[in-house]
């Protein structure tokens, strides 16, 4: 029996540690009403899931993406097909169901299910045949086929997060993804239709995170989130536009937080049933976009337009001397004619709550169409409704899901990708050379593959490339907090503290 010397310390030490707790407010634009993990991949979903979920391996962005342990604690080849991988003892879920092997198996096995209405996750993981369980703590994750990069999607942020099994199957997929539960050290603790609210999970195996509470507000409008900040209602403001800056900035207890994050804004086209089903046409579509004249205008120059469709990320397999798509209306418009566009109508759709800056993006490019002799219009929808089937252009977001062109480019536009289901059929080899990609092991070989998948993609032009956006978010000075290249609003321990 414990003294009472000894129960009078531990209660004055909760207490402490109460008194000493914070919490932190978020203003984002909107939340994903599905949290399961391997289907909330949109930036939205991004600001919470990596809160709440874990991976078996962790792709550490602070330092060049080494991977290191998460809830695996090692790992090792078998044989070209194999992946042993040691499990993290100890570990529980939100709701108190012990972690082990047959949570890891559910995981990746339920993408599997043709039903499975995460696409980007079943893409992701479509090379793994099977998950064996050698014993409670130890998995064999088995390939179709060599796969050499199968380690960083197994750190993927984007579909990876480990799942309780029993759980998920006795409430199924829509009820967990309304009140998800995973390993991570913030569990859900409330849910309303215009907030989200996180606690700190009191079972977590690392370091108990700084705020014991985190709030997300949902504030659509951009000019109500940054009256939320300068009020001392929050204490985050996301998905702030360049604009904004000096409203923040001038406030000497605020500030603005920003990076080029590791994705490029695009657009897509639907190739299948419009008035740019010639390639030629959307070629000429490509070359009219001044991108380097909008990046300056509305983003301050705070963007970057890309070198095609790749990352700086993918370090010896990234080519820094391909070229930028150009702006050239001359050649455009030769190729317009060389099409026998008819002059039919082009609808652009864009959205007043989508992207950042993505209404008037929309705006000066159909401006820049009609310059070169297109009929194109701004069609205006509800985030809801974007639906590439009802126009000839929409918006899109590429991100990539681990340092490599297969997590990149080939990954968002095979044959199993968003695109190509919608609006898309590669007459080019495309798809072949993909698939070549996957599997080759040499550098030299996946970078000239990465390459010619490259040229091919720009010949087809099923969309293109715009930029790499700014990412920036309003902070209050007492927080001390950064936003990464990920998208992702990620609070652990080692990333999130306070200033009194």
């Amino acid at each position: 029996m414990p003294s009472r010397k000894l129960l009078l310390t531990l209660l004055f030490a909760q207490l402490a540690l109460f008194a000493l707790a914070r919490d932190l407010h978020i203003a984002v634009a909107g939340i994903d009403a599905n949290l399961e993990p391997g289907i909330a991949t949109s930036n939205t979903g991004m600001q919470i899931v990596p809160n709440l979920f874990e991976t078996l391996i962790e792709m550490d962005m602070q330092d060049n993406s080494v991977l290191k342990p998460k809830l695996a604690t090692s790992w090792h080849r078998v044989d070209d097909l194999t992946l042993e991988l040691t499990l993290r003892e100890g570990v529980t879920f939100h709701n108190g169901d012990p972690f082990g092997a047959e949570d890891v198996k559910f995981s990746f096995e339920r993408f599997m299910n043709p039903d499975y209405r995460g696409s980007l996750s079943r893409s992701l993981f479509a090379t793994i045949t099977a998950v064996d369980i050698v014993d409670d703590h130890t998995v064999r994750i088995s390939t179709a086929q060599p796969d050499p990069i199968l380690e960083y999607r197994l750190a993927s942020l984007w579909g990876a997060w480990i799942v309780p099994a029993k759980h998920y199957q006795a409430v199924g997929a829509d009820a967990f993804g309304i009140e998800p539960v995973g390993t991570g050290f913030y569990r859900l603790s409330d849910r309303q239709p215009d907030r989200i609210e996180l606690t700190a999970f009191a079972g977590y195996w690392g370091a108990r995170p700084a705020a014991e509470r985190v709030v997300y507000r949902i504030i659509p409008e951009v000019s109500t989130r940054v009256a939320a900040l300068i009020a001392g209602e929050v204490d985050i403001v996301a998905a702030l536009p360049a604009d904004q800056y000096a409203s923040v900035e001038r406030n000497a207890d605020l500030r603005v937080e920003r990076t080029l994050i590791n994705n490029i804004h695009m657009l897509v086209y639907n190739t299948w049933d419009s008035p740019i089903t010639d390639p030629k046409l959307r070629q000429a579509l490509n070359l009219g976009i001044d991108r380097q004249l909008i990046v300056d205008a509305l983003w301050h120059g705070d963007a970057e337009v890309p070198r095609s469709h790749q990352f700086a990320a993918y370090g010896p397999l990234f080519n820094a001397e391909r070229q930028v798509q150009p702006y050239d209306p001359d050649r455009a418009r030769q190729l317009i004619a060389e099409s026998g566009y008819d002059g039919s109508p082009v609808y652009y759709l864009a959205r007043h709550t989508g992207y950042v800056n993505e209404l008037p993006v929309a705006e000066i490019i159909v401006q820049m169409w009609q310059d070169l002799g297109i009929d194109a219009h701004v069609s205006v929808v509800d985030p809801s409704q974007l639906d590439l089937n009802t126009a000839s252009v929409g918006t899109w977001s590429n991100t990539m899901r681990f340092p490599d062109p297969a997590g990149g480019l080939w990954l968002l536009w095979n044959e199993t990708g968003t695109q190509q289901i919608r609006g898309w059929t590669p007459r080019n080899g495309f798809n072949e050379v993909g698939h070549e990609l996957e599997i080759a092991q040499g550098i030299q070989e996946r970078f000239e593959l990465s390459q010619r998948l490259l040229d091919l993609w720009e010949e087809e032009a099923p969309g293109t490339v715009l930029w790499f956006p700014s990412e920036a978010f309003g902070v209050s000075n007492t927080v001390v907090w950064k936003p990464n290249a990920l998208q992702t609003i990620d609070l652990r321990a080692e990333l999130l503290s306070f200033i009194d």
